[in-house]
């Protein structure tokens, strides 16, 4: 499938121009729809395989920063490719339900078929995502960061789920009062938060009086969807070029 911009991230920067959330925040929201669709069909051996997924919290004062708008515009473009997406509100167990039961995919790799289960979440309120210092799902959160082979959970009652070759992407946002009331304090530094992006802004980037007046282009969204289409078929390992290693 040709690819019909240079760089998909580039284009959707240029997409997201007419916005007030800031450029941090549109440049790690695209970095996020990249490793979204992905998924788990592409990693890097360094040496064991390294995949593709984020966790990205954007992180700002309430009603100025703007979080929201980086966010559901980066949605639309998962949502469009029908990749497995986590709703913002739910419960540890209907996730783990939902991953095992609806997000299992495979792919043919030199003639083997594997398989994969990847999903992005889309958190615009962490807080909603991962309630109050619940401990067990930040614990969770940090297994499902490393993607494994294989994630199992034994319960009492419920006997055990699988999930097979597990990728989770998390795209998240958060006021940074709320932190406290979110994190466990063994959720700090090697737990949970070691595996997190922070990307801080304290305002919008820019005052748009009218985002009517310089809509964003029809053509350019066209393109992006297409290239992040092409992405999406991506297969395979990814080795740096003799460049990458110089720098």
């Amino acid at each position: 499938m040709t690819r019909k911009l240079d760089d998909w991230l580039t284009g959707y920067l240029d997409y997201t121009d007419n916005s007030e959330a800031p450029l941090s925040y549109h440049v790690w929201t695209g970095i996020s729809c990249i490793a979204g669709a992905l998924q788990r069909k592409v990693w890097i051996n360094w040496p064991l395989p390294i995949y593709p997924n984020q966790f990205i919290i954007l992180v700002g004062p309430s009603g100025h920063a703007r979080k929201n708008d980086a966010i559901q515009t980066g949605k639309a473009f998962l949502r469009g490719l029908n990749i497995p997406t986590i709703a913002d509100d739910n419960t540890p167990e209907s996730i783990i339900q939902q991953l095992a039961k609806e997000c299992e995919g495979s792919y043919l790799y030199e003639g083997t078929a594997r398989f994969h289960t990847s999903a992005t979440a889309f958190a615009p309120e962490l807080a909603t995502f991962t309630g109050n210092k619940n401990s067990r799902f930040l614990v969770y959160l940090t297994d499902w960061y490393d993607s494994a082979d294989k994630w199992e959970r034994r319960t009492k009652h419920e006997g055990r789920d699988e999930i097979t070759g597990l990728c989770f992407n998390l795209l998240g946002a958060t006021a940074p009062d709320w932190l406290p009331y979110i994190l466990t304090e063994e959720a700090t530094g090697g737990g949970f938060t070691s595996r997190c992006i922070f990307i801080v802004e304290n305002d919008k980037g820019k005052i748009i009086a009218d985002p009517n007046l310089n809509k964003p282009s029809s053509a350019l969204k066209e393109r992006l969807t297409h290239d992040i289409e092409a992405i999406q078929m991506m297969i395979g390992e990814f080795t740096f070029d003799p460049e990458g290693y110089e720098r």
